[in-house]
């Protein structure tokens, strides 16, 4: 059995305020050194955010609006009360945005006292059509949450949210908010961050401390830490990786432990972060919103729990981690949906519990359609060779892969002047994040393996540089070595802090518990050395989060049989037919707890219904937020034990080397294709708007492949 190391990067309180107090000059040296260095610990492999955030443009606001020279969020003054700044004028749009004051606990009301911890919730909107006073704003707003946990609702919405209108109906006002300790929210969940002796300058004991200095310190000593990660490989990669990565996350709880002591238990984020508090907080939003729009802030401090037939309902689009803070939403407050779609769809019974099996039941395939659809493109994929079928595909792929095992491919950037290197681990590892969005990354990963076979290491560093993406876009110098780091590099263990907090049981941190979960999960993928790199990162977390139960199993393996939830308006759940982290029959468990639920499966790969067009899904998605249409999901026959072909399908538009063509779809695909009231020209747009969903989707997931290699 494996012994959890007691040694602590820092131990209690005290020693953290210590560590924070060190020579400042003799720091910004080591920052200096660091900076040199940075380009090294970019090529590392990390476990990943499922969603990341690009960089916030930066404007300042002033009494007469923003300028375009500076705009952050902390500019924008916290209320109980909705007020809204305009915000992001790069983007040319109506785009306003908030922070929304909110208790850190809802057991200690903003009224219940003269200093109340608060969180201060960050919110990006986007009006509907022919707004003018806020009693012209819809009374039902879409909420959106991109996923994660992790991804900022608030980004996601400026720079998507018109997209989405589009899609939608052009007369619904878009809110992306950033949930506890992520994004613009404040106060941030960084374990890494304790402010020195020389810079309070804000930090009232709230935990809200923002001098930049102590961020850019923060993200040092998480990048000093996170350089040792790469010798670690995957959970398999050697004998001793396991009880390393095990120690590695250990450490790295160690510190969220000390952070939770410096804050107290009273002012921790990190005890206050759970996906339950985050749906008691839209709830929050959402009562704020009616407040707001009748003009009238008097009951602002109301418990949540009166006037309940009063209560605002909400309309919501949540993606991957978002699906599960939908449903607990809906779970927790179910007289409060007007409409919610929930799309590639997180089993929350097994979310609550210390392994993720369901999750790894469609991975394989969805990978496995790399060979079929590479046989069927022909010379347009790159690594078909004359005369293959898919079992020579498969064999080349196999031969390469072993080939790179036994002998890592390395070299050094022209431009760069730094070393890169290519192994088994790593390949694999970018290989699994293809399987997100296979029409635009499996020809790539074509390209990559195609290099490799012939042993082309020119052409390799081209292609690795367009899959992995350059560490940074500008001199390191010129990014790190300054006062204030963009927002997308501060880095963040929200996350983990979630993820691992709504555990009803934490997991066991000794090798023979990992071993076997490892060993189950292995006996379902290829891949599930990826995945348990998740798992092991909530090995002995023991930070409690959330005194807000969540609505879900109790029991840690077996689902609780429980009474369908009767919602105000059916839930309308999608789920690809191969999704590789979130399959199908997560989205038939999860659909059967609501009463009348709605079920879409798009049959193809990929994460989200994002991974591909539909016509299809677009028109019914436009019918159900526009008309209340709701696609069937009806129960399994008596003889059936299953849902099989009992609910409602979509084909897609494209494939992989088979992008989407607008001039055939309007030329073959229109006529028979029954879009109900959506015209040709709305449907033309509504494509038009999803193609660029999908290429932000793939900006972002260039984005995160980069924060991973910091170790963000």
């Amino acid at each position: 059995m494996h012994t959890k190391h007691t040694n602590s990067l820092v131990g209690d309180g005290t020693v953290a305020r210590n560590q924070g107090q060190h020579d400042l000059k003799h720091l910004r040296l080591i920052i200096q050194v660091i900076c040199a260095v940075l380009f090294l610990i970019s090529l590392i492999p990390h476990p990943a955010d499922w969603i990341a955030e690009p960089q916030m443009p930066t404007h300042k606001i002033t009494n007469d609006g923003p300028s375009t020279d500076f705009f952050s969020f902390e500019e924008i003054p916290s209320s109980p009360d909705l007020k809204w700044y305009p915000c992001y004028p790069d983007q040319l749009l109506d785009i306003e945005c908030a922070r929304l004051a909110v208790p850190m606990d809802y057991d200690r009301p903003l009224n219940s006292s003269k200093i109340v911890p608060t969180v201060d919730i960050a919110l990006a909107m986007i009006p509907g059509r022919n707004r003018s006073s806020p009693s012209t704003y819809s009374s039902t707003p879409l909420l959106i949450n991109p996923g994660g946990p992790g991804g900022s609702g608030a980004l996601f919405v400026a720079y998507n949210g018109q997209h989405f209108r589009q899609i939608v109906r052009d007369d619904v006002d878009i809110i992306g908010f950033d949930p506890r300790g992520i994004g613009f929210t404040t106060p941030a969940a960084n374990c890494w961050a304790f402010p020195t002796s020389d810079h309070t300058d804000g930090d009232d004991g709230d935990g809200k401390n923002t001098d930049p200095e102590v961020a850019s310190i923060a993200l040092m000593r998480r990048l000093l830490y996170a350089s040792r990660r790469g010798e670690l490989g995957l959970v398999n990669s050697t004998e001793d990786a396991l009880p390393k990565l095990l120690e590695h996350f250990h450490l790295e709880s160690q510190m969220c432990e000390a952070k939770d002591s410096f804050e107290g238990k009273e002012n921790s984020i990190l005890r206050y972060i759970g996906t339950a508090t985050v749906a008691t907080d839209m709830a929050s939003i959402a009562d704020a919103w009616t407040r707001w729009r009748k003009n009238d802030n008097s009951d602002m401090d109301e418990s949540l729990s009166s006037k309940r037939e009063e209560s605002t309902k909400i309309e919501y689009w949540g993606l991957s981690y978002g699906t599960l803070l939908g449903a607990t939403f809906a779970a927790m407050f179910p007289e409060r949906i007007h409409r919610m779609v929930l799309d590639g769809v997180v089993n929350a019974d097994q979310w609550t519990t210390s392994r993720f099996l369901d999750m790894l039941v469609d991975t394989d395939a969805a990978f496995e359609t790399f060979f079929e659809y590479c046989f069927e493109a022909g010379p347009r994929c790159a690594f078909y060779s004359s005369g293959d079928n898919v079992d020579d595909i498969v064999s080349r792929y196999e031969r390469v892969m072993s080939k790179l095992q036994e002998q890592p491919i390395s070299g050094v950037y022209p431009d760069w002047n730094t070393p890169w290197r290519v192994d088994w681990d790593l390949l694999h590892d970018i290989i699994f994040d293809a399987t997100y969005l296979p029409i635009s990354r499996f020809p790539d990963i074509a390209n990559l393996l195609q290099a490799l076979d012939i042993g082309d290491k020119d052409k390799l560093m081209e292609y690795w540089r367009g899959i992995a993406g350059s560490p940074v876009d500008t001199p390191v110098a010129e990014l790190f070595c300054r006062k204030e780091l963009p927002q997308d590099l501060h880095g963040g263990d929200a996350q983990k802090a979630i993820m691992c907090g709504d555990k009803t049981h934490p997991l066991k941190g000794d090798l023979a518990n990992l071993e076997s979960i490892f060993k189950v999960m292995a006996s379902r993928s290829k891949f599930a050395d990826v995945i348990m790199t998740f798992v092991i990162s909530c090995a002995d977390y023991s930070i409690p989060s959330s005194p807000i139960s969540l609505p879900w199993s109790k029991d840690d393996y077996i689902a609780t049989q429980q009474q369908q939830i009767n919602t105000s308006f059916p839930l309308l759940f999608i789920s690809n037919s191969r999704d590789p982290v979130t399959p199908l029959m997560s989205g038939l468990h999860m659909a059967d707890k609501f009463s009348d639920a709605g079920f879409l499966e798009l049959r193809t790969e990929g994460h989200t219904s994002f991974a591909a067009t539909s016509a299809c899904l677009l028109a019914r998605v436009r019918a159900y937020f526009k008309n209340g249409t709701v696609p069937k999901l009806l129960p399994p026959q008596a003889e059936s034990t299953t849902y099989r072909d009992h609910w409602d399908t979509c084909e897609v538009d494209e494939w992989p080397w088979r992008p989407f063509d607008r001039n055939k779809w309007v030329g073959e695909a229109s006529p028979r294709l029954d879009i109900g009231e959506v015209d040709a020209d709305d449907m033309m747009e509504m494509l038009n708007a999803w193609k660029e969903l999908q290429k932000m989707t793939r900006d972002w997931e260039l984005l995160r492949r980069k924060k991973r290699y910091f170790g963000l």
